[in-house]
């Protein structure tokens, strides 16, 4: 309906933030193909028209719902993308949003304690701990991963992540994922 709606009314603004609205739902659904075309709109649009702050969390919902759709070399760039907007703006939750699409690249990687650990750090001081989006899009898939390793693992990595600051971390991602693309 708000989609229909902000079509009718002709503002692209609107129209784009029901794009990213619409998109998200689709990747919190499971349906990361169907999520793509939305947030590819919806990112170009919000980066193309200085909208840096929405741009900030767009980017990174595209760059999971890329990295879940079997299309990781473009969810990397995205992830780069958003980890240096949220630098770049020095914004708590800009910053937050992107480090979970690093999550997802860790993970395809191999990088399973490295994930656990920045997902402590989410939980403990991202914006996104409590988000039942971040859950059904990283969450389940960090758990049932979590579930192959001992549990003393586990924490260890988890709380390795809650003593972690979250810039100093995501400057050093970005350089970690620069040097050492997947």
């Amino acid at each position: 309906y708000i989609h229909d709606l902000s079509n009718q009314i002709g503002d692209p603004f609107s129209n784009m933030f029901s794009e990213y609205a619409l998109g998200c739902t689709a990747l919190a659904s499971g349906q990361p193909d169907q999520a793509v075309p939305f947030l590819e709109k919806a990112a170009c649009y919000f980066v193309q028209h200085g909208f840096r702050f929405i741009a900030a969390a767009v980017l990174p919902s595209l760059s999971m719902a890329l990295t879940k759709s079997n299309d990781p070399s473009q969810g990397y760039k995205r992830m780069l993308e958003a980890l240096q907007l949220g630098i770049d703006m020095h914004g708590y939750l800009d910053l937050s949003c992107a480090i979970p699409a690093a999550i997802l690249i860790m993970i395809m990687n191999g990088q399973l304690n490295r994930a656990l650990e920045l997902w402590g750090m989410v939980e403990d001081k991202g914006e996104w701990g409590e988000s039942p989006f971040l859950e059904d899009v990283v969450g389940k898939t960090i758990q049932e991963l979590a579930s192959s390793l001992p549990p003393d693992e586990v924490n260890a990595a988890y709380e390795r992540g809650r003593q972690m600051d979250l810039f100093e971390t995501g400057a050093m991602l970005l350089e970690e994922f620069k040097r050492n693309p997947p």
